[in-house]
């Protein structure tokens, strides 16, 4: 008999992309925090494409955001993916309403450009 055995996936990284986006990220509520740390390891267990709504969305381009909902509210982490499974967090911001500002999706923008590839 033949063990095949299983072929092991590799994981995806999710990484916040410098120290002001973990300032941002800890920032936040701690039950907000808590959301998102949820589906970040969702994401890491599981595989991004495994992984939709209600917890991930596209935003624009290259853009998309990671969704989360708690008593204090809703957060949001924009982020982009690169070559080799990784994610890349690029802004966390609390937010106030259902639309995305423009200015936020702005900065994430801006901080993409300085992602590797």
């Amino acid at each position: 008999m033949v063990n095949q055995g299983h072929q092991s996936i590799p994981s995806w990284i999710v990484v916040f992309s410098d120290e002001t986006v973990l300032q941002e990220f800890n920032s936040i509520p701690i039950d907000l925090q808590a959301s998102l740390t949820h589906v970040i390891e969702m994401i890491q267990d599981l595989g991004l494409t495994a992984v939709g709504m209600p917890y991930v969305k596209h935003v624009e381009e290259e853009l998309w955001e990671l969704r989360a909902r708690a008593k204090s509210g809703i957060a949001r982490g924009l982020y982009v993916t690169r070559s080799g499974r990784r994610v890349f967090i690029l802004r966390v911001i609390h937010k106030k309403t259902q639309k995305l500002r423009r200015s936020d999706i702005d900065i994430a923008r801006e901080r993409a450009r300085r992602v590797p590839g």
